[in-house]
């Protein structure tokens, strides 16, 4: 859960201060915005991808020791 809360708790403080610094146009802000949103979105792909990572490689050890990956969460 911590590698969740952390990024997710600096994002939107993050978010906060863009916006507040921003100028005060509808635009300005989605500008300000946007970082916060682009970093959630790159940590999650990231996640992902060492996700399928791991289930590749929890799928090649249990062939090989006759088990299953079902240890790793989202294979």
């Amino acid at each position: 859960m911590l590698p969740w809360i952390l990024p997710i708790v600096g994002s939107l403080a993050s978010l906060g201060a863009n916006v507040a610094v921003a100028d005060p146009s509808l635009i300005a802000r989605i500008v300000a915005a946007w970082p916060s949103f682009a970093l959630i979105g790159a940590y999650e792909m990231l996640l992902g991808q060492i996700r399928q990572d791991l289930c590749r490689s929890g799928e090649d050890s249990a062939e090989s020791s006759g088990g299953t990956c079902a240890a790793i969460p989202g294979c």
